[in-house]
């Protein structure tokens, strides 16, 4: 019996200091969670060294805290501190290889870093582990677009918009996509859905003016170039493309009116000295089309064939 007595207040004292262990493990969870919590906070604020500060505490308190790790991997990227910001988000795969995030993030800074390569391995790593993440497919296609794989591109971007097809910037890449493969009606299409989507998105009136101006509709082109510079007054390229489109349609005087605009708003862009330059021509100014080719030449464009053809 007296062994037994013994038996039970051991088991007691036991239990008792496992309670006591367990409260304190519980504590120091909640406590990194708390840090963690303040720090997340302070990211999204901007507050990247301190947001540093304390996901460095949390994981002192725990350092199998992957999601730690690999926020203060984000921060450090956000300070452009990639060769840091990558080794902790190597070690948030290593604790957890299962998080898609992780590496999905350390594909964003090897693309960052020019790496689009290993960017493509990882995302198509965080695809593996959640092929419904959306922004992996967006930035899987970047990276084969950096790499001038179009068509892979395409297919990455197929799969975002089966994913969100309420995505407007998806439609709009594919647009883009399409038009630098030659396909300006397919082009045209994808622009038309990300208006629906976003009606003054300015980019996709820009491209969509490019690919009707391509299709030689060039009433359409200036439409949708009117509609850029509404939204953006400053547009230089825009000013540029629609002039030549009203050059094409032989509305010379618009034309100048657009060229001038340009030179105005950048007078060191040479392709609207030499784009001014052909509609002074037309407009039977010869020696105004000699000075703007002229001018074209000392900003790099190489005119002087022209020059020589018309002006000599």
């Amino acid at each position: 019996m007296k062994s037994t007595k013994i038996s039970n207040k051991s088991f007691l004292i036991s239990f008792i200091f496992s309670i006591f262990f367990f409260n304190s493990i519980v504590g120091l969870s909640q406590n990194a969670t708390e840090l963690f919590n303040l720090g997340l906070d302070q990211q999204s604020k901007g507050e990247y060294l301190e947001a540093i500060e304390n996901y460095n505490k949390a994981i002192i308190i725990n350092p199998l805290y992957d999601e730690a790790y690999l926020q203060r991997g984000v921060s450090k990227a956000l300070l452009l501190d990639y060769e840091s910001s990558t080794a902790d988000i190597n070690l948030a795969i290593e604790i957890n290889p299962k998080n898609n995030i992780s590496f999905f993030t350390r594909g964003l800074n090897k693309l960052d870093l020019n790496d689009q390569k290993g960017a493509i391995q990882d995302f198509k790593k965080s695809i593996e582990i959640d092929s419904t993440f959306e922004n992996a497919f967006i930035f899987l296609c970047e990276a084969m677009r950096q790499l001038e794989d179009d068509i892979g591109a395409i297919s990455a971007i197929n799969n975002a918009i089966e994913i969100n097809p309420t995505n407007a910037r998806s439609f709009y890449t594919r647009g883009v996509l399409k038009g630098s493969l030659n396909d300006y009606r397919g082009s045209i299409s994808d622009f038309n859905i990300a208006i629906e989507l976003n009606p003054n998105y300015e980019e996709v009136y820009f491209y969509r003016g490019f690919a009707k101006a391509n299709l030689e509709d060039f009433r359409g082109a200036i439409n949708d170039f009117n509609k850029v510079i509404i939204l953006n007054p400053n547009h230089l390229i825009t000013y540029i493309k629609r002039g030549e489109a009203k050059e094409s349609i032989k509305d010379h005087k618009g034309a100048l009116i657009d060229f001038n605009k340009a030179v105005m708003i950048d007078s060191k862009n040479a392709d609207a000295y030499l784009q001014r330059g052909f509609t002074k021509y037309s407009l039977n100014d010869l020696n105004g089309a000699c000075l703007d080719w002229s001018k074209a030449g000392e900003l790099g464009i190489d005119c002087y064939d022209i020059i020589k053809i018309y002006c000599n």
